[in-house]
C-alpha cells in the first residue's frame, strides 16, 4: 500500500507564505527535510509546521522529524482517543 507524504511548511522570510509539499516516501521526506535544515536563514526562513501521510484508503497518520546518533529518522506520532 502506497503513503502520500504531505509537508506544511511556512516561510517566514516571505511574508508568512504556507505551502505544502507532497513526497511519495519516508525517504524522500527525510532529504527534503535535511536540504531545508541546511539552508542559509538569509536564503529563507522556512519552519515545517507539520507531516502526514495519507494512504489509498484516505487514513492520516502524522509524523515529526528525530534527530539520533546523527541521523534522521520520520516518527509516527501515537493518536489518542
Amino acid at each position: 500500500m502506497s503513503r502520500l507524504y504531505i509537508i506544511v511548511q511556512t516561510n517566514k522570510s516571505s511574508y508568512n507564505d504556507q505551502t505544502k509539499v507532497t513526497q511519495n516516501s519516508e525517504r524522500e521526506v527525510l532529504r527534503y527535510v535535511g536540504q531545508v535544515s541546511s539552508h542559509d536563514a538569509l536564503e529563507d526562513d522556512i519552519h515545517i509546521n507539520r507531516i502526514f501521510s495519507v494512504d489509498d484508503y484516505g487514513n492520516v497518520l502524522h509524523h515529526e522529524i528525530e534527530f539520533k546518533n546523527g541521523k534522521l529518522f520520520l516518527v509516527t506520532i501515537p493518536i489518542e482517543n
